[in-house]
């Protein structure tokens, strides 16, 4: 993240090493949580890789995350339920490391994973 002169009190604007953690954005400005028990948020702007704040803690992005995409907020194992808006979503068809997309590589209906492949 870049600084614009000014924001936050910048004087040095354009730099990005040593700001410190009262400069990472946070996530809940960014991404929508409507459930505690959610494992995912979902973006509702650009999450470029890197550090950003999640309920005060710092949190890393692994990889960019678009506009309406699901965005790991902890370590999914294979097989285990994903849960968004507090309701399981489907299961994780691999796992799924915080900070990375989860969408149909990683993830299978409920209704899909009960189907036997012939």
């Amino acid at each position: 993240m870049v600084l614009r002169p000014g924001k936050y009190g910048n004087k040095e604007a354009g730099k990005t090493e040593g700001l410190g953690r009262q400069y990472m954005r946070a996530l809940e400005t960014l991404c929508v949580r409507l459930g505690e028990k959610d494992t995912v948020i979902t973006a509702v702007k650009n999450l470029q890789v890197g550090e950003y704040t999640f309920r005060g803690k710092a949190f890393v992005v692994r990889e960019r995350i678009p506009p309406g995409f699901k965005l790991a907020i902890e370590d999914i194992a294979e097989g285990k339920k994903v849960v968004k808006y507090s309701y399981p979503i489907g299961i994780a068809t691999q796992d799924i490391q915080t900070g990375t997309l989860v969408h149909v590589h990683n993830l299978a209906s409920i209704e899909t994973s009960k189907r036997k492949v012939v």
